[in-house]
């Protein structure tokens, strides 16, 4: 059974509510694991500070262990069912048309762009886009005429990634569902060419963040010395990279 602890009101935490949440519903939904609870307190706190506008409610998906984070909800699974069917069944617990992606160790380091994660919403009027991803990494695949992103092409290298993305709920449930694990998830696929993926253009990167655990459960140096930076506590340091 998937349990969802707490709601928002949609409102940013300066209270100002955006129109397109009147045009687009969108939750942004954050994926980890028990194992990783140590990295919510600091990952809330760096959004709370680098995205104090934020207009749309936020949650974060994992199995047994809540939280009581200001500004964040849980999701919980239950016990390991598997990655891709975990997010699969929390997935179906969100209204919202549209899901943000991040994953719990996207720490971010500047002011995340309301304006054009609001305006990167336009694409979705077109009911081929399912996928866009924010983090150009890889970028897209050419640039399209006057916009700031373009498209990822039927079977080029990671053109689904878990990277900071905007998808469809229903796509990305479906997606996820057939995947045991994120690195299965981001396999190169021929691809839907009725399914349209997008991604911003290389330079463009309206919430930069940084990648704060990597090779299982080792904690960056960066992330580290940026939240020390902040006075954010993050776990002992024995989990740093040497």
């Amino acid at each position: 059974m998937v349990a969802l602890e707490g709601e928002s009101s949609g409102y940013g935490r300066t209270g100002e509510r955006h129109a397109v949440t009147q045009v687009r519903s969108v939750r942004v939904v954050a994926f980890s694991s028990d194992r990783y609870s140590d990295a919510w307190k600091p990952f809330a706190k760096l959004l709370e500070r680098f995205w104090p506008d934020r207009p749309w409610p936020l949650v974060i998906v994992t199995n047994e262990v809540g939280a009581e984070i200001p500004g964040l909800h849980v999701i919980t699974t239950g016990t390991d069912i598997g990655w891709g069917e975990a997010a699969a069944r929390a997935l179906e617990s969100v209204p919202e048309e549209i899901v943000l992606v991040l994953m719990e160790d996207y720490f971010a380091l500047a002011p995340w762009d309301t304006p054009f994660l609001i305006r990167a919403l336009e694409a979705f009027s077109d009911d081929r886009v399912q996928y866009l991803r924010l983090s150009p990494v890889p970028p897209p695949s050419r640039p399209m005429d006057g916009l700031p992103w373009g498209p990822h092409d039927p079977g080029s290298p990671y053109r689904f990634s878990l990277q900071a993305s905007l998808v469809r709920r229903n796509y990305l449930t479906e997606r996820a569902r057939k995947r045991k694990t994120p690195w299965e998830f981001e396999l190169c696929e021929t691809g839907d060419p009725e399914r349209v993926h997008l991604s911003v253009v290389s330079g463009i990167s309206p919430c930069p963040y940084t990648i704060a655990i990597r090779r299982g459960h080792i904690w960056q140096n960066e992330a580290l010395l940026h939240c020390a930076s902040l006075g954010i506590v993050c776990p002992d340091p024995i989990f740093q990279q040497k």
